[in-house]
């Protein structure tokens, strides 16, 4: 009787332990549901596109209004030339988005209207700056030759008109707004002498030559030179300086200019017009 009860003793306290274990397991479970165990997940890295702005196309968005690449100068800029009904149009470009255009229209008498404009974005957008129309505006009203920027303040405009000893340059230092006639020093040989001038040619931004032809019986050539950025201009009858040499040949055909040729140190270039110019072997 004893052996019975101790081994019913023995089953009673395994059933106890059974059912401790399987109340502990299922307070596990729920525990476990109630707070499930976070497992961190990275998140995935959020790829920012770059902002994209379009190169602007200076080529085609002066194509547009009838201009065409001419070619450029020895520092770099960029000239266009064209037309749109009455107007004659020229562009300059500094860099692929900064330029100005100047719409031309001769008006008689040696005299010709011009409007100029100024973009940063390549011709996308222009901005006027002056014309001979507005009042108190100083840019000329003469014929003009040429015009030429430098930087984005620095330009300059040419002009032809019939004067005995007269050279016509202006320059602007506000990009273009205001204008200022560059008071040159005619030699007396050339006293009676009407010029054609041109534009300045920069090969860098300090030195530069303004080169100028006589229409007399005999070919003559003013030379300027600038070693300040177009500041002071010195007139030198040598054909060299201690920077620059240069030649200039005439056609045997009603005597016009056929072109020049300058050397700088060691480059030479070549010009027809002395507006666009092309580089050439070195000497």
């Amino acid at each position: 009787m004893k052996k019975r009860c101790s081994i019913i003793s023995t089953l009673l306290i395994g059933i106890l332990l059974i059912g401790t274990l399987l109340t502990g397991c299922s307070q596990k479970q729920e525990d476990t549901n109630e707070n499930p165990e976070v497992t961190n997940v990275p998140t995935p890295a959020v790829t920012t596109q770059p902002t994209v702005t379009a190169v602007p196309d200076n080529t085609s968005a002066q194509s547009a209004e009838g201009a065409e690449l001419t070619g450029s100068t020895p520092l770099g800029v960029t000239i266009y030339q064209g037309a749109a009904e009455e107007n004659s149009l020229e562009y300059i470009y500094i860099t692929s988005t900064q330029g100005w255009k100047a719409e031309r229209n001769a008006e008689g008498m040696f005299k010709e209207s011009i409007t100029l404009y100024k973009t940063v974005d390549g011709g996308a957008n222009w901005d006027k700056l002056t014309s001979t129309e507005d009042e108190n505006a100083s840019i000329p009203l003469e014929s003009k030759s040429g015009i030429i920027f430098t930087d984005s303040n620095d330009g300059w405009i040419t002009t032809q008109i019939p004067q005995d000893g007269y050279i016509g340059l202006f320059r602007t230092k506000d990009g273009g707004v205001a204008w200022e006639q560059q008071e040159l020093t005619i030699p007396e040989e050339y006293s009676i002498s009407q010029f054609n001038t041109y534009p300045p040619v920069f090969f860098t931004a300090k030195d530069g030559l303004l080169l100028s032809y006589a229409f007399d019986d005999e070919p003559k050539q003013l030379v300027y030179v600038t070693h300040d950025g177009g500041d002071t201009w010195t007139q030198t009858a040598e054909k060299n300086d201690s920077t620059f040499q240069w030649s200039y040949t005439e056609k045997e055909d009603k005597g016009q200019a056929s072109g020049w040729t300058i050397t700088y140190e060691n480059k030479t270039w070549t010009t027809s017009d002395a507006l666009v110019w092309n580089d050439g072997s070195a000497k």
